[in-house]
């Protein structure tokens, strides 16, 4: 007699479900273990490799025509097979590429953010100070004259690591695009100060504040960007993408197994009955 065959319900929602969640065609089969297996042993690999790359290892990059050549990075058709990380990085591409992810002069909505950078500031008295700032920034967008847009806020913190210091900002401003693949957004700020109702600059602020995590993670970088992961991680930044890519075809397995059914076969074959064997022949 044959084991019973494993029941696969809907193979092809199966699969669906199994490529979007590792283990969820499996769930949905109640095949329990080995959806639990798939679950845990690829959605680990996969998230062990993004952490060692500082999650800057997923990405697609498909410009359509607009701005540099796209890096040929074709390890992404392996972790796409994830499901929906590698989903969110075709989105992020499309983010990234929209006429509107631009470098920016103004705000639409107020700002504040952790800062690091550099000032450089002339005092009333003429003199010249500068030196590396940490600290909060806070800027709010203002209309100002001729229907133009511009900024006015405070950073507070500290100046060359000790000395507490305070700052005016507003008139020249500038941030990087809101989507990019790097883990910071650049930006900076002119230093003002207020004489007879006038605002007049006297130094600027450059640096930079944290990028949103899903403003970055799985959006496409650029040559420059890939070359300082390459450097400042090393192998690891390989090893990282290696990883992705072994979880993504692990998942395309299970996938598979999830539409046809265990590759090993249902189990031992129905034997024949006794009387349907042919007599033997008579020597």
């Amino acid at each position: 007699m044959s084991e019973q065959k494993v029941n696969l319900k809907n193979p092809w929602l199966a699969a669906i479900l199994a490529f979007l969640i590792p283990g969820a065609g499996h769930f949905y089969q109640r095949r329990i273990f080995k959806g639990t297996v798939y679950f845990i042993f690829i959605l680990g690999i996969f998230f062990w490799g993004l952490s060692i790359g500082q999650w800057q290892v997923l990405y697609m990059n498909v410009d359509n025509g607009r701005g540099n050549p796209p890096l040929k990075e074709f390890g992404f058709y392996s972790q796409v097979f994830v499901g929906i990380p590698g989903l969110y990085a075709i989105y992020q591409n499309k983010r990234y590429y929209d006429q509107d992810n631009i470098n920016r002069t103004s705000l639409e909505e107020p700002l504040t953010a952790p800062f690091e950078g550099e000032m450089s500031n002339q005092t009333a008295e003429g003199t010249e100070i500068g030196g590396p700032l940490k600290g909060i920034i806070e800027l709010i967008p203002v209309q100002g004259k001729l229907n133009t847009s511009s900024v006015k806020g405070s950073f507070k913190g500290t100046l060359n690591e000790d000395e507490q210091i305070e700052l005016s900002l507003g008139r020249g401003f500038e941030i990087d695009k809101r989507i990019a693949g790097t883990l910071s957004r650049h930006l900076s700020c002119d230093i003002v100060s207020e004489e007879e109702g006038q605002l007049s600059s006297t130094g600027i602020i450059k640096g930079a504040i944290p990028r949103d995590f899903l403003d970055y993670f799985g959006s496409p970088i650029n040559e420059d960007q890939l070359q300082f992961l390459n450097g400042s991680l090393g192998k690891r930044f390989d090893l990282a993408k290696v990883f992705t890519w072994i979880a993504g075809l692990l998942n395309l397995l299970a996938i598979w197994d999830a539409f046809d059914g265990p590759a090993y076969g249902y189990g031992k074959e129905e034997q024949p009955k006794e009387d349907d064997k042919e007599p033997a022949k008579a020597a």
